[in-house]
């Protein structure tokens, strides 16, 4: 069942807590990542957007194709909602770093790509700190 369904964007406000759910880890986690993804990729912000990324990185050794794919996400949904979040990479530095890392590393060329283009969507942004993960 998708927490998403029938909703239009206009409503996804209300689905901002859904950060909370996430972070939990109470939920089924392939149901949790799914809505998670389904909801950044309508741009729903989630909030608290550090409490997603702690859970992503504690996940990754697991699920790291679906982090991967969450994180680039919601890097991009916080960017366009910037007044609000603009310090959600700078806070979240350390989980960005760890997951993109690994997905770098990875054997698996899609999750590699995603996420080389995620750090260099995040160099472009500003946040150079993240350049030696290219080298």
């Amino acid at each position: 069942m998708s927490i998403l369904r029938e909703r239009e964007h206009g409503d996804l406000e209300e689905l901002e807590g859904f950060g909370w759910w996430f972070g939990s880890g109470r939920f089924d986690e392939d149901w949790a990542f799914t809505q998670l993804h389904e909801l950044l990729t309508m741009e729903g912000a989630v909030r608290p957007d550090h409490t997603v990324a702690e859970r992503l990185a504690a996940l990754r050794h697991e699920h790291l194709a679906q982090v991967v794919s969450c994180l680039s996400l919601l890097i991009d949904v916080t960017h366009r909602h910037a007044a609000q979040r603009s310090w959600f990479v700078t806070g979240a530095r350390d989980e960005i770093r760890a997951i993109l890392e690994d997905g770098i590393r990875t054997d698996d060329p899609e999750t590699r790509r995603l996420a080389r283009e995620t750090v260099n969507r995040l160099i472009a942004r500003g946040h150079t700190q993240f350049g030696d993960l290219l080298s």
